[in-house]
């Protein structure tokens, strides 16, 4: 695991292949933000996933491309905060947590006439605790920033 700024990189393992992890770390200190009470999943599939199920050398410049696109368009206005990317198992898996979850139902159905180099997948939750973000966060947190 490395600091990039505001992100964390770690390389984690799930069902014995390698998965990559982005996470934002501006909530670590309160977990959660009031008024995003909605988790928002934006799959991207993976177009020819190598053995081990993550993008190969060709597919990168698609793909990050790809990910701007869908981050543009559920951040606009801070609708949405993007905090974690989990590449891997021929998934990109952008999550958000959102204000309006209709609102960024809409964003993602536009979407597919923007990103027309890989499908998308999209699952809205409520999660105002932010469940998913604090396991990740638990799991990848210095020791010296987790709570007492």
């Amino acid at each position: 695991m490395r600091n990039e700024g505001e992100w964390v990189l770690a390389s984690w393992e799930r069902a014995g292949f390698p998965v990559s992890i982005r996470m934002a770390t501006a909530f670590w200190e309160h977990g959660s933000v009031p008024g995003y009470d909605h988790r928002v999943t934006v799959g991207i599939e993976l177009r020819d996933p190598n053995a081990s199920g993550q993008p190969g050398p060709e597919e990168w410049d698609d793909l990050e491309a790809a990910e701007l696109d869908v981050c543009k368009s559920l951040e606009a206005g801070n609708e949405s905060l993007c905090v974690l990317v989990i590449t891997g198992n021929g998934l990109r898996d952008i999550m958000f947590y959102v204000r309006d979850p209709e609102e960024a139902k809409v964003r993602v159905n536009r979407l597919v006439d923007v990103v027309n180099t890989h499908k998308l997948q999209v699952a809205i939750e409520p999660e105002s605790n932010w469940r998913i973000y604090r396991f990740f966060s638990d799991k990848l947190k210095p020791n010296d920033k987790k709570p007492n």
